[in-house]
């Protein structure tokens, strides 16, 4: 059953909520922003609307294309990620900040895997809604309160990716152009 369990991605994923230079110090504000925070969002708007089964087709389809497009990314980033940590690229780019990029990488695979994971969820939980929505009031309520907790916990997740993969292209760039820089002031030595 370990291979059906969802229990390491959503671990690792609440693994990357820990304060920054301390991979084993949680950061409780964090951490509160991501489960905390969805829960309580997710209960106001369960209080003031309600995901109806067109609704919830839409959101079936539009996360079955999220899902499809976070693997992708998820494909992306590893194939980067390995391409730029080969034992020949490490020898040669050996700045101070790969261990941190090597740990920011690791950092956003994870959450991306997350956010997979979630837009699984909510293709199956709209799927529920659609089929089992007729047969009680009280199931609705419950699904729709967990569903809408899912996308705000969604929302965060994608706006966490976007902001690791910013830092990682970012840092990257600023590399470069010190490599650049580097390689331009030692053809004018050679000069």
């Amino acid at each position: 059953m370990r291979r059906f369990s969802p229990h390491s991605i959503v671990r690792r994923h609440f693994n990357t909520l820990h304060i920054e230079g301390k991979k084993d110090k949680m950061n409780w504000v964090e951490f509160a922003f991501f489960s905390i925070i969805p829960v309580m969002i997710a209960a106001l708007i369960s209080s003031l609307y309600r995901i109806d089964a067109d609704t919830s087709r839409i959101l079936v389809t539009v996360f079955a294309v999220f899902a499809g497009l976070f693997l992708n990314l998820l494909a992306m980033i590893y194939n980067v990620f390995d391409r730029s940590f080969q034992k020949s690229q490490i020898m040669n780019n050996h700045g101070d900040d790969r261990k941190a990029k090597l740990f920011m990488f690791e950092e956003t695979i994870h959450n991306i895997a997350f956010g997979v994971l979630v837009s699984i969820m909510i293709v199956i939980l709209g799927l529920m809604i659609v089929l089992f929505g007729p047969l009680s009031h009280v199931l609705i309520v419950v699904l729709n309160y967990i569903l809408n907790a899912l996308l705000v916990i969604f929302i965060f997740t994608v706006f966490m990716v976007l902001k690791r993969l910013d830092n990682l292209i970012a840092s990257e760039m600023v590399r470069k152009l010190e490599m650049f820089e580097n390689a331009r002031k030692l053809a004018k030595k050679k000069k």
